[in-house]
């Protein structure tokens, strides 16, 4: 009998557990994701896939997260779903998939968008029924971003958010070093809180005089 499996997420991050159909990925070897449930913890940043042996839709599976980096989010096209930590979970059984998504805050927009796309997507790819479910709880934070997702930030020039998320000098008024994603300057200055979107705020560049956006670091 194939291991189901899943992962699930707190507010301080994620931790591996088993659950019925779910897939993750990089290899983790399995006695890891067997270890919450005998009382481990397991923490990690971002929602990571490992894989766990004996598992019949292992390939069609990872196909699918391969197929979620290319749905791509509608506000920042540079990153994918699941460069933005939006995807939560994946389960497949047969040709039935159920994807969960988490917004960025409540009430995004471009969720509906997300949902339409990843359902266009695995439907083009074959697979005979697509839901998308979205779930609020845990909310999204700026620490489910991946690293690649981070980089692909800068380069698109909006700055990535600085961490902790829980940033202690914001919440008495004081600045945050931002770096200039275009000269690499810290001698950057807030500008308004609130840039093109509301999860991103306006800064410029006192080297380069350059204006940019800061994806603040949201949980």
């Amino acid at each position: 009998m194939p291991l189901l499996r899943s992962w699930k997420c707190t507010e301080t991050g994620c931790y591996k557990h088993i659950a019925p159909l779910g897939l993750r990925r990089n290899g983790a070897p399995a006695q890891e994701i067997l270890t919450p449930l005998l009382g481990g913890v397991g923490m990690g940043k971002a929602p990571v896939v490992s894989i766990v042996p004996l598992n019949r839709n292992l390939n069609k599976e990872e196909k699918i997260w391969q197929y979620l980096e290319d749905v791509y989010d509608p506000e920042i096209p540079v990153l994918s779903v699941v460069d933005l930590g939006v995807v939560r979970n994946v389960q497949l059984q047969d040709d039935k998939v159920l994807v969960t998504i988490t917004p960025t805050y409540s009430g995004c927009p471009a969720m509906n968008t997300i949902a339409t796309e990843i359902r266009l997507k695995l439907l083009g790819e074959g697979f005979k029924e697509v839901a998308v479910d979205t779930q609020l709880s845990p909310a999204w934070t700026t620490d489910w971003l991946s690293e690649a997702g981070k980089e692909k930030l800068e380069a698109y020039g909006i700055a990535p958010p600085v961490e902790p998320t829980g940033n202690v000098n914001a919440l008495f008024g004081k600045d945050v070093t931002v770096r200039c994603p275009l000269c690499k300057s810290e001698n950057t200055k807030l500008i308004s809180q609130f840039g093109s979107t509301s999860c991103k705020a306006l800064y410029q560049c006192q080297e380069c005089l350059e204006p940019f956006d800061y994806f603040k670091c949201l949980k």
